[in-house]
């Protein structure tokens, strides 16, 4: 069961990391349920529960970081006693568990601290050090989020498309875009074209790893400001290669 949701960065974080480490061992979602069920773990994780974390919407009970201790233990230990599905067991014999730049496997509490941000992610996942690249597919996606935001932010805040990208482009965030982004942006905008996955990368490493149109969006959305940085950083996440 989990509290409703609330946006912040380290969730972000969160979802980041367990998304990398799921992709490393080629895991579905639902691995830690199919583990939960042939062990009779009362608490999972959950399918529902990796779901909602990998996205950065999860406000869990302290039983998911327990239940995300015993499965990253039971990875690093290989003990797959209990365990009868042919797949899920290849799906663990030879896959890695969740650890400290040290080797050191996260247990439960490390879990919690990975949430809160009270320890830094691991270097192999920590995407302020490492440098990331985004597919085709989801810088299309991602432009096209973009255009669809300006539109609705236009329609809300009664603006004419010239006002809203005026106001846009002299946002703080925007400031130190290069000339060539900030065209590119604009016929994104306009559904002209779609912002090339090198362009993205690019800017999102200038940025600290920030991609600058989330917060200038935000701006621009007032009061939504909230609700525009979950959707777009959402977007923006599912389009890292």
């Amino acid at each position: 069961m989990s509290t409703k949701h609330e946006y912040t960065p380290e969730r972000v974080a969160f979802g980041s990391v367990l998304a990398a480490w799921f992709k490393k061992n080629e895991w579905p979602q639902s691995i830690t349920e199919s583990v939960a069920k042939a062990l009779g773990w009362p608490n999972g994780p959950w399918a529902s529960q990796m779901s909602t974390a990998i996205n950065g919407k999860i406000d869990p009970k302290p039983n998911f970081f327990v239940a995300m201790g015993l499965f990253n233990q039971m990875v690093a230990e290989r003990d797959l006693k209990g365990i009868k599905d042919r797949r899920t067991i290849d799906r663990l014999k030879e896959a890695y568990p969740l650890t400290h730049d040290n080797g050191v496997p996260y247990d439960g509490a490390d879990f919690f601290r990975l949430f809160t941000g009270l320890i830094e992610p691991p270097e192999e996942f920590n995407r302020t050090t490492a440098a990331v690249t985004f597919t085709e597919e989801g810088a299309v996606k991602y432009s096209a989020l973009l255009a669809k935001t300006f539109k609705a932010i236009q329609r809300d805040q009664m603006m004419s498309p010239k006002e809203a990208w005026t106001s846009l482009a002299a946002s703080d965030a925007l400031g130190n875009m290069p000339g060539e982004a900030m065209l590119i942006l604009q016929d994104a905008l306009r559904e002209a074209d779609t912002i090339p996955p090198e362009m993205m990368a690019k800017v999102y490493a200038a940025h600290d790893n920030v991609c600058p149109c989330i917060p200038a969006m935000a701006e621009l959305a007032g009061d939504d400001s909230k609700k525009v940085t979950e959707i777009l950083e959402k977007s923006l996440h599912a389009a890292v290669a």
